[in-house]
């Protein structure tokens, strides 16, 4: 399915020295609740945020110092619009973005 390709859409910057891997978002496409895990190689400060297509932030995922090791989160879509948004992550220098696309 061509929207589920989305899913795979990623901007990574700084991949030499990067503390951060594994990073996943599913399923997808949703309409309910969503998965998020990634491996952190050391102790980093970590935001995510999704925006809308129009660059308006929709939720702030996390904002917090978080330990090395894997991490995981559930992100609730449900009350969403169906469309495609934009899961942007920053761990430490590093950014990942991952496309979300929700459907009702």
């Amino acid at each position: 399915m061509k929207t589920a390709a989305l899913a795979t859409d990623t901007i990574e910057t700084n991949t030499a020295t990067s503390p951060v891997s594994d990073f996943t978002v599913y399923p997808l496409p949703t309409s309910g609740n969503v998965s998020i895990g990634f491996l952190i190689n050391r102790p980093a400060f970590v935001k995510a945020s999704v925006y809308d297509v129009l660059g308006r932030m929709v939720a702030s995922v996390f904002d917090a110092m978080m330990p090395a090791g894997r991490q995981e989160f559930r992100l609730e879509t449900g009350n969403w619009s169906s469309g495609v948004y934009v899961l942007d992550a920053v761990v430490d220098n590093y950014r990942v973005s991952r496309t979300l696309v929700v459907v009702k």
